[in-house]
């Protein structure tokens, strides 16, 4: 928590909880989120970033997004302005361990600091989670043969491939931009210091493990792919 004779230093992590109401179909619900106060503008102004998440007890995470913001200082009173114009500001006071207070829409909101430091995952953790993320690979890898495969069948056609050449390069092709999806999950699930645990039993995860609501055409790493065995997918 952030100590009193630290008020005037805001970076690093803070976390916040809301509890929401209960959905029908999905059973408890809060939102979950994460501010990273990333860098000083000014000697009361800060630039930081926040990731916000809707997570519920039987469907896991239902949702992501993040904005940008401005934070401001004026004696032990902070003020937070979202770069989203859907999302509400935030008026808060220190009270020597915390930051509380409500956004613009009245609901109350409460910062937790957190330590600079995080223990590394344990190798088992690192293996369990590994394991996961291996076995989500048919379901991403159908996703991805639906949106790109018959497109890429029909590029590789006309650059002389044979039939069978042109399925053997579109399926190698296919699982290198599901490797690719899973090592960006697998990278935003670590620096977001994400529970192993919670991240395999769906209680908590992040946007790139939902396969249905990605946008394979703005990842760098897809479209590299594509590029690599001579196809276009933009």
């Amino acid at each position: 928590p952030l100590c009193a004779q630290e008020a005037d230093d805001l970076l690093g992590h803070w976390t916040f909880e809301i509890e929401e109401a209960d959905d029908r179909r999905c059973g408890a619900s809060k939102t979950l989120g994460e501010m990273h106060v990333s860098k000083r503008i000014t000697a009361r102004a800060y630039r930081g970033s926040t990731t916000v998440q809707s997570v519920t007890e039987r469907c896991g995470q239902v949702s992501e997004s993040d904005s940008g913001f401005t934070l401001r200082v004026r004696d032990n009173r902070v003020s937070i302005e979202y770069d989203e114009e859907s999302w509400t500001s935030d008026s808060l006071v220190f009270d020597g361990e915390r930051l509380s207070g409500f956004d613009s829409a009245g609901t109350p909101m409460e910062f937790i600091r957190l330590a600079d430091t995080s223990p590394e995952p344990a190798p088992e953790d690192l293996a369990a989670l590994d394991a996961f993320l291996q076995g989500l690979k048919p379901e991403l890898s159908r996703e991805i043969r639906g949106e790109f495969g018959q497109d890429m069948l029909q590029n590789l056609r006309r650059t002389g491939l044979s039939r069978d050449e042109s399925v053997q390069v579109a399926t190698q092709t296919v699982e290198r931009m599901a490797d690719c999806v899973l090592d960006m999950a697998r990278t935003e699930i670590l620096e977001k210091n994400l529970p192993i645990d919670d991240v395999i039993n769906g209680r908590n995860s992040t946007v790139l493990l939902q396969p249905e609501n990605l946008d394979y055409r703005e990842m760098q790493c897809v479209y590299e792919a594509a590029q690599n065995a001579g196809v276009v997918i933009r």
